[in-house]
């Protein structure tokens, strides 16, 4: 009976583990980790991160998320910003993942989260820096103060 219960048990597991990525599930661990990597090394750029998707596929990974930047940023400059931001989470994941990252321009609201020095095009005082958390990456909406 033991060991018919050990078998069930990690069975139950082998099994979980093999449905979840199947399935979409979410691996909080691994997305804890990306966020508690991005609060490190984040960029005075790097406005806020929203709408982040971790999706395993087998040993690959696909990294999904909005990352806004100043809405003045040319192209290229945005595209410098969207590389350094993939460039960290390669960093964490490792060579098996993909990334599609957006770039969101900044909104009147966005000042009061940003703190981006010097900013020719600050309509609001900066008030706090969002603290990126699971919760709050994962939504579909940007932080506001």
């Amino acid at each position: 009976i033991a060991f018919g219960a050990f078998v069930l048990y990690t069975g139950n597991k082998i099994f979980r583990k093999s449905i979840s990525g199947i399935m979409d599930e979410i691996d909080m661990d691994l997305v804890e980790s990306i966020v508690d990597d991005l609060n490190k090394e984040r960029q005075e750029d790097w406005i806020d991160v929203h709408n982040l998707r971790v999706i395993k596929f087998g040993r690959d990974i696909h990294i999904d998320c909005h990352l806004t930047l100043p809405w003045y940023y040319s192209l290229s400059k945005a595209h410098e910003q969207v590389d350094k931001f993939e460039l960290l989470l390669k960093k964490h994941i490792g060579g098996n993942a993909e990334f599609f990252i957006h770039a969101d321009p900044c909104e009147e609201h966005s000042c009061s989260i940003c703190s981006l020095k010097d900013c020719p095009e600050r309509k609001h005082a900066f008030v706090k820096k969002v603290h990126w958390q699971t919760d709050n990456v994962l939504a579909n909406r940007k932080h506001q103060e």
